[in-house]
């Protein structure tokens, strides 16, 4: 590790997938990352597959070597998130989204770790 003086070519996470949408990532604890974004994995209501569609977060354990955990915070439109975390563990996440456009409405979801772990309900 040299402090960000050398990078290594640039590579797509490939657990990661992303229909070319503004994400956020947050460090929830020691090891535990968050991600949230579109999920672009499969066609939603006649919108083809890479679509801003499915809001999901994603749970890393291990620093981000792996995305073990998924869950759909938003069925339909979505689009730019910004995750963020509150001092009791609160995990928050303002979003677009919307049910004809991804850009209807501005919208927060607060929820916990706990929920997130019971999550992979993808579609």
């Amino acid at each position: 590790m040299d402090g960000g003086a050398t990078w290594s070519a640039i590579e797509q996470e490939k657990q990661l997938p992303c229909p070319k949408c503004q994400g956020s990532m947050i460090r929830y604890d020691d090891g535990k990352l968050l991600f949230g974004n579109p999920n672009p994995g499969a066609p939603f209501d006649g919108k083809p597959k890479g679509a801003r569609v499915n809001l999901t977060v994603r749970l890393s354990s291990d620093d981000g070597k792996s995305w073990t955990v998924s869950r759909l915070l938003h069925a339909g439109p979505s689009a730019y998130s910004c995750l963020g975390r509150l001092a009791d563990g609160t995990i928050l996440c303002i979003y677009e989204g919307g049910t004809k456009s991804a850009s209807e409405t501005l919208k927060l979801a607060r929820f916990n770790l706990e929920w997130l772990m019971k999550g992979n309900d993808q579609p």
